[in-house]
């Protein structure tokens, strides 16, 4: 597996590098941020519930500025716009430590800090979006790109979980609030190196009614999405995937304790769901690159909806790792995956609203789905596993109809 990733790497530019390196640290914070809020709520409130309110919230704010975000990266620089969500997310943790100085409310002042950070991602994904198609890539292919992002994604988000699973224990949580920072920081700098290629940034005439013309703009995406439905759909099932996400974030705490008798299995399960995707790229190297997009799209989501079923049939913590391992694996790839579909069937001018799109349509859906399997997973774990496979085998099912039988 190391001979595959060093092959890719030596076929990449300097500014894969730099790109692929600030992933890994904001990731990293990523990681030490999300694990800080949902161990924090958990023992506090004893509830999946508390921290399924996080990603509610998270996911409105998301939802909310979508549709801003999207049009902004398109008709700015998207270097730009990632370099000022970078420092502001920096900037906004370590005012949120001075305050956690000043206050005795822990909750409070991380809840406002994450709402804050939550209003920054959007901007911050749909550049992103447009980032890693323009960047100089050298030899190096953009779904091999997309891959070692998802791996260093995940990889960052494990050491952050690394990191801060002792800083917690400790009661250190504002040694690891700075760690966090730093990252981002860290990300901003390599951010400010990247060099693009020639047709970058192609940049949208803005009239003097922006108002008037972001919503113009985004009334030709939409218009072109329904005359083609099957761009739609791709979105639509490009989305998927994070929603798979969301759903573990939410039922780790509960099928570690509940299941597996043991809380302190939250972290193996983190990491173990962190390592598979880490390695993603070889998924795609042996498979995905090997084949068409409509011959291989379906099989993603359905061997972690195999694997979702396989987490109701044991109780052991080594047989449970190797299911959420395999969940990990395919949904980084498959991630991977449809990101490089959405960068090929869509002009510069259009990939910052498909990001916002794509991203709007993971919230819509996460804020459907957190509220009815917080309360199946505090009902009945089991249940809640079976209905969401089956929800994700149903979609397998439909992308391999529509993009490989061509039933559309």
């Amino acid at each position: 597996m190391e001979a595959v990733l060093m092959k890719k790497l030596k076929l990449a530019s300097s500014s894969v590098y730099l790109y692929l390196l600030g992933t890994f640290v904001s990731n990293l914070g990523d990681g030490i941020f999300t694990l800080i809020i949902s161990k924090i709520l958990y023992d506090k409130t004893g509830s999946v519930s508390a921290f399924g309110l996080v990603l509610i919230i998270q996911n409105v704010a998301s939802f909310m500025l979508n549709l801003l975000a999207g049009y902004i990266a398109d008709i700015k620089k998207p270097q730009f716009i990632s370099e000022i969500a970078d420092s502001l997310r920096g900037i906004m943790i370590i005012l949120g430590i001075i305050f956690l100085r000043l206050s005795n409310n822990i909750i409070v002042v991380l809840m406002i800090l994450m709402l804050i950070l939550n209003l920054i991602v959007p901007f911050f994904r749909a550049a992103n979006f447009k980032i890693i198609a323009s960047i100089q890539r050298g030899s190096l292919g953009l779904l091999p790109l997309n891959g070692l992002r998802s791996s260093l994604n995940q990889s960052g988000q494990l050491l952050g979980v690394a990191i801060a699973t002792p800083l917690i224990a400790f009661n250190l949580t504002i040694p690891a609030l700075l760690i966090d920072a730093l990252t981002f920081f860290t990300s901003f700098i390599c951010t400010i190196f990247l060099k693009f290629n020639k047709e970058h940034p192609v940049q949208i005439k803005v009239s003097d009614n922006k108002l008037k013309k972001m919503y113009f703009e985004w009334f030709k995406l939409l218009r072109a999405l329904f005359i083609s439905k099957k761009l739609l759909l791709l979105v639509f099932f490009s989305s998927i995937d994070s929603v798979i996400v969301a759903f573990i974030n939410l039922m780790e705490i509960k099928y570690a304790t509940v299941i597996l008798k043991n809380s302190v299995y939250l972290t193996a399960l983190d990491g173990f769901f962190a390592l598979g995707a880490m390695l993603n790229f070889t998924i795609i190297y042996l498979l995905f690159e090997r084949f068409n997009f409509s011959e291989v799209s379906w099989s993603g989501l359905f061997f972690q909806a195999l694997a979702f079923i396989g987490l109701t049939l044991t109780s052991s913590i080594y047989i449970a790792t190797i299911f959420i391992f395999i969940i990990g694996i395919f949904n980084g790839a498959s991630q991977s995956l449809f990101q490089t579909q959405l960068h090929t069937s869509f002009d510069e001018t259009m990939k910052g609203k498909i990001s916002s799109l794509r991203d709007a349509m993971v919230a819509f859906s996460n804020l459907i789905m957190i509220p009815v399997f917080s309360r199946l997973l505090n009902f009945n774990l089991y249940i809640a596993f079976w209905i969401f496979a089956l929800c994700i085998l149903a979609s397998s099912i439909s992308v391999f109809l529509i993009f490989r039988l061509k039933m559309l």
